[in-house]
């Protein structure tokens, strides 16, 4: 659904972001000339309706070395250090999807709020933030 009709924004809030879409086009017209035709926008919003856990990362990564958990998100390893995730593409070859591993390196501070969540989308994965940039990235704030 495009942002822009949703009945949901203000006329101001309208308004302030046709601006920033004129000023953010005037600004690529302006380094790119003539190669900039149109520019697009995502507006689609995704809900997740998958588990999201908060904790101390010390917490989380004992947490996650439980099978269920591992089973749950889709983990193959998890240490102090960093989690192995299966990273399963929608892409299809001989009609399989193509899962493959993801790494995640851990901050060294075992006390630091992190969120571990699964992430849909073209793609589906366990993923782990801190909680300052889950709440950035993933909360819709």
């Amino acid at each position: 659904e495009d942002v822009m009709s949703s009945e949901i924004l203000s006329l101001e809030r309208k308004q302030e972001i046709q601006m920033a879409q004129r000023q953010f086009s005037e600004a690529l017209a302006d380094l790119f000339g003539e190669a900039i035709s149109q520019v697009l926008y995502c507006t689609r919003t995704l809900w997740n309706e998958r588990f999201a856990f908060q904790g101390k990362l010390g917490h989380l990564t004992e947490l996650l070395q439980e099978p269920a958990a591992q089973w749950l998100f889709g983990i193959k390893t998890v240490t102090k250090d960093y989690m192995d995730v299966y990273h399963i593409r929608l892409q299809r070859w001989n009609s399989w999807l193509m899962p493959s591993v993801q790494r995640f390196y851990f901050g060294e501070d075992q006390q630091a709020e992190y969120v571990v969540y699964m992430r849909e989308g073209n793609s589906r994965m366990t993923c782990i933030k801190t909680l300052d940039q889950f709440q950035r990235d993933c909360s819709g704030a």
